[in-house]
């Protein structure tokens, strides 16, 4: 079975190559593409009313449209709950008489003009799972008289090291006073040192600044969880992820992982929204996933592990150096099973996807990248 779930809300409204601007530029063309091409056709409706649904909601007028966004956009962020005139706990129909008309949408995320990103969720009441909001919006966040928050303007300090700078963050965010509250024994914050971005993450949830000029680029909001320590614990074969087995149940398991970060359609986040389960209704595991991000690392002997984005070439035959050479090595190896050919017997399968080769083996399946380096991009059971 191929199994690879990525955030894909999360991964869109972080590193989107389109800003809002975009967006709203793109919607632009496509309705003026619209326009001339049936204007020749004079298709004026014979009955204007047909078809309306009572209850629909009507477009904006572009003037309306404007003064939404105009207004919207200069409103103060109230961290971890509202921003753009519209709260975590506004109804997806309340924030429709609120914002200005979306300019895009994947799945169940909406672009605003405003520079705000809304997952819905799609359950009753549908309010927001998560805001983010990105560099273009204009309003600031208020902490104290000494700090103030504007996206794409404020910076890191150049006095005071990154882990400390979100300690004071994190103490104001709770009421508590910098010089005695330590977000990060008490796990309400976390920092995490990415490619792009320098992350702060706190309980309600967090601010990204560019690794290249310090900027303040991102802050999204998300329901309040406990930031655990990033799990380290590895993936042995057959038996457990990250300490969870398909065994162990879910009140077990959040007992060391902490309540979910999000749910996506059944599967639960954990850890940085990189350590899947999907909860059966028996709330054992059906699926086990750990993926980009995954500090723990996977334990093919005992003195040999792997770490997501390392290279599982080494371990392919010299003769087959591909995705099939390397499944029919893993086999021989986890199975004690030497000269076997798993392949050929039925008990391994490579199925290619889209951006990876999966490795399907009886107790687990690992997923590398379908260049010649093999890296590892997931695992799990």
């Amino acid at each position: 079975m191929k199994v690879h779930v990525k955030l894909l809300f999360f991964a869109v409204a972080l590193v989107s190559c389109e800003s809002q601007q975009e967006l709203s530029q793109r919607s632009g063309e496509r309705k003026a593409f619209e326009h001339e091409a049936f204007n020749p056709l004079d298709l004026d409706p014979t009955n204007p009313d047909g078809g309306i649904v009572e209850g629909r909601l009507e477009r904006l007028t572009p003037e309306e449209n404007l003064r939404r966004k105009q207004q919207n956009e200069l409103q103060p962020i109230i961290w971890g709950d509202s921003v753009a005139g519209i709260s975590m706990a506004t109804t997806y129909d309340q924030a429709r008489d609120i914002l200005a008309e979306p300019v895009g949408s994947v799945r169940t995320t909406e672009f605003f003009p405003e520079g705000i990103r809304v997952n819905w969720l799609q359950s009753d009441p549908k309010i927001p799972s998560m805001i983010i909001i990105d560099s273009e919006y204009k309003g600031s966040l208020s902490l104290s008289a000494e700090l103030d928050f504007v996206m794409g303007e404020s910076a890191l300090p150049t006095d005071q090291e990154p882990e400390a700078f979100m300690k004071r963050i994190g103490a104001l965010l709770e009421g508590e006073d910098p010089a005695t509250y330590d977000c990060l024994t008490v796990f309400t914050c976390r920092l995490e040192e990415g490619e792009n971005f320098l992350t702060f993450d706190f309980a309600k949830g967090g601010m990204l600044w560019d690794n290249g000029d310090s900027s303040l680029q991102i802050m999204y909001f998300t329901s309040s969880r406990q930031l655990r320590p990033f799990l380290t614990t590895p993936f042995i074969y057959g038996q457990s992820v990250a300490g969870v087995s398909k065994t162990t149940t879910r009140a077990e398991a959040e007992d060391f992982l902490g309540p979910p970060l999000l749910d996506n359609n059944g599967f639960f986040f954990y850890d940085n929204f990189n350590f899947v389960v999907q909860w059966l209704e028996t709330d054992l595991p059906g699926i086990i996933i750990a993926q980009d991000g995954f500090r723990g690392a996977f334990q093919l002997r005992a003195d040999s592990q792997y770490s997501i984005g390392d290279s599982l070439r080494g371990l392919a035959p010299d003769d087959e150096v591909n995705p099939t050479g390397l499944a029919k090595a893993l086999y021989r190896t986890l199975h004690n099973a030497a000269g076997s050919d798993c392949i050929a017997n039925n008990e391994c399968s490579v199925v290619d996807g889209e951006d990876v080769v999966e490795i399907q083996l009886p107790n687990g399946f690992f997923g590398v990248s379908k260049d010649g380096n093999l890296n590892l991009d997931y695992f799990g059971m």
